[in-house]
């Protein structure tokens, strides 16, 4: 083999190897990319709490809303945590909702009320929702102005946040049949918290 035949060879593999080097440090680099998008490394998930509060004569209720907006920008709200004080923003109870997104659907307490019933009593109602269409994908939570929790109407709640227990029909037709002192909306949309 004359030196000509080898200068060649040598350029050719050479060419081969370089091309081979780069082409193999592409792809490592876009595996590298595709790897921390999928972990979360690039996403940047926007947090945000929203604040609601309900007044019933001289008790507040606060209710946090956390969320984040996922990568269709549609909130997802992991908890909800609900705060009793009485007038003086003395804490007196409360109470955390967590929810599971293991099935897919979303539960949120979407308002609270103030109701008082005929003989007078005050109870704050909190009702919640799955967003879906069916007999179960709304019920209320009751509880005192001091946060005891008195029951729930049926629905489709799951026990991560405190153990539900049915509410005895003729308890259920005293806050049926009571009116609203006050009520409010309990959004998840980030710019729809109380100012």
């Amino acid at each position: 083999m004359n030196s000509k035949n080898a200068d060649e060879l040598f350029n050719t593999y050479r060419f081969k190897y370089e091309y081979c080097f780069v082409l193999m440090l592409i792809m490592f680099v876009f595996s590298f990319d595709v790897a921390a998008s999928e972990a979360g490394a690039g996403d940047v998930k926007s947090s945000y709490v929203n604040v609601n509060t309900l007044k019933c004569e001289a008790f507040d209720v606060v209710i946090e809303t956390y969320c984040e907006v996922d990568v269709d920008d549609f909130p997802v709200c992991g908890s909800q945590r609900v705060v009793f004080s009485d007038g003086k923003n003395k804490k007196t109870s409360e109470v955390i909702y967590k929810y599971n997104f293991d099935t897919g659907i979303q539960q949120l307490i979407v308002e609270a009320s103030c109701n008082k019933l005929a003989n007078n009593d005050l109870y704050v109602v909190l009702r919640s929702t799955t967003f879906g269409n069916c007999d179960t994908c709304e019920w209320i939570d009751v509880f005192t102005l001091k946060g005891k929790y008195i029951g729930s109407s049926d629905g489709n709640y799951d026990s991560r946040s405190f153990i539900h227990k049915l509410l005895n029909r003729k308890m259920l037709d005293l806050i049926f049949d009571g009116f609203f002192v006050e009520r409010i909306e309990v959004h998840r949309s980030r710019d729809s918290q109380d100012k």
